[in-house]
């Protein structure tokens, strides 16, 4: 191939590669169903729930989580808080007693160490299924936070669609310079491997979950047999989320940007290890293959915007002929609308659209992240919340 030929080529792949990812991206907004706050209930009466809350060192998280929970517009009793301190070493324990006091609808209990064979969480909330009583089981993480209006939003959808497994997306509020530089474009680049439609779909075997917050009907959990069925498993929610879908009950994911809020990881090393345990198995990326694929997908739209539009334009200077003239078009479109697609992605996390300039370092972090986090899979060995979880993955 002629040199003259070789930076149109490039051009033209690149702006192909860039059609593909907005494409993606597109679909996303189009395809975020929302939930809607729901302050009445259809049903006579409203059902019982039972909310199981595992945690290991939760002493920054707990407090603001079940104060959230405890104040639900859902009738106090028609719903009970479980707490399963999993061998925390802080004051997690500490400030779920002190709230226990005034409020006889949440209880406490002790995980008593890690069997073999399971992962901490899976441990815990199969622990508080066991204490749970009602038609519906609740898990939700410690680190996310209720708005008044949530319970009864979600019981209120599960019941009128008939869903065995709702799972919600909360707002990401993101407040260090860590959060604010590398996570939004973890979080498109995650989200760009999804079909949020066809998860939705029952026909469809695409199944997503965010463990986060897992809305069960009992009859649907027992049957799939929770967490129990899964007990060695690192990524619970996407494990349960398939198992309900194979079962041929419907599974629903939707976002709840409006009615719950999380901040998912305080620090940078927070990040490394969160998304280093499952990042792999999200985007699915099972085959060393698909890692180089995603890696030089991920690292051409983090770089080529800043590189391509240079070298085109140096080839346009030097002589302005078709080639070069459709190379700098291409590459210009390109780099716009990657930018445009940046900036409403940061202005939808609510942040100032300058913090869209530091994608090219997300998108290097995420194919980083993603490297590691296929090693540590393949090898079979894992860390979170400091244990390190050993699997025959190799």
């Amino acid at each position: 191939m002629e040199s003259q030929f070789i930076l149109p080529v490039i051009a033209i792949v690149w702006f192909l590669l860039v059609a593909h990812f907005l494409t993606a991206i597109g679909r996303i907004f189009f395809q975020r169903e929302m939930l809607e706050t729901t302050t009445g209930f259809s049903e006579e009466s409203w059902p019982f729930v039972s909310i199981i809350i595992p945690a290991r060192n939760e002493e920054k998280n707990i407090t603001r989580c079940l104060e959230g929970l405890l104040n639900q517009s859902y009738p106090k009793d028609r719903y009970r808080i479980i707490v399963v301190d999993d061998d925390s070493s802080d004051r997690t324990a500490a400030r779920v007693m002190s709230l226990q006091e005034l409020h006889p609808n949440l209880c406490l209990v002790s995980a008593d160490g890690l069997p073999e064979g399971w992962t901490g969480k899976n441990h815990a909330c199969a622990l508080g299924a066991k204490h749970a009583t009602g038609v519906f089981l609740c898990f939700i993480d410690a680190d996310l936070f209720a708005g008044p209006h949530l319970l009864s939003s979600a019981i209120s959808y599960a019941v009128d669609h008939r869903v065995a497994l709702l799972s919600l997306s909360p707002f990401q509020e993101l407040v260090s310079l860590a959060e604010r530089i590398l996570l939004p474009g973890i979080f498109i680049c995650i989200a760009s491997t999804m079909n949020f439609k066809n998860i939705n779909k029952s026909s469809k075997p695409d199944a997503v979950a965010n463990g986060q917050f897992l809305l069960f009907k009992r009859e649907s959990y027992d049957a799939v047999s929770g967490h129990e069925g899964i007990r060695g498993e690192i990524m619970d929610d996407l494990a349960l989320a398939r198992k309900i879908k194979a079962s041929g009950l419907r599974l629903a994911f939707l976002f709840g940007d409006a009615l719950a809020r999380t901040r998912m990881y305080d620090r940078w090393t927070a990040i490394w290890e969160g998304f280093s345990k499952n990042l792999s198995e999200i985007v699915r990326t099972e085959r060393i293959s698909r890692v180089i694929g995603k890696g030089i997908q991920f690292l051409m739209l983090a770089w080529m915007p800043l590189a391509l539009p240079l070298l085109t334009c140096s080839a346009l200077a030097q002589s302005s002929n078709l080639l070069s003239c459709l190379s700098f078009y291409l590459a210009m479109a390109g780099a716009a609308g990657l930018l445009i697609a940046m900036i409403a992605t940061i202005k939808t996390l609510g942040l100032p659209a300058g913090y869209a300039l530091f994608f090219p370092v997300s998108l290097t972090m995420f194919v980083i992240i993603l490297i590691n986090s296929f090693m540590g899979k393949r090898m079979g060995r894992r860390a979170w919340k400091g244990r390190v979880y050993q699997s025959d993955d190799s």
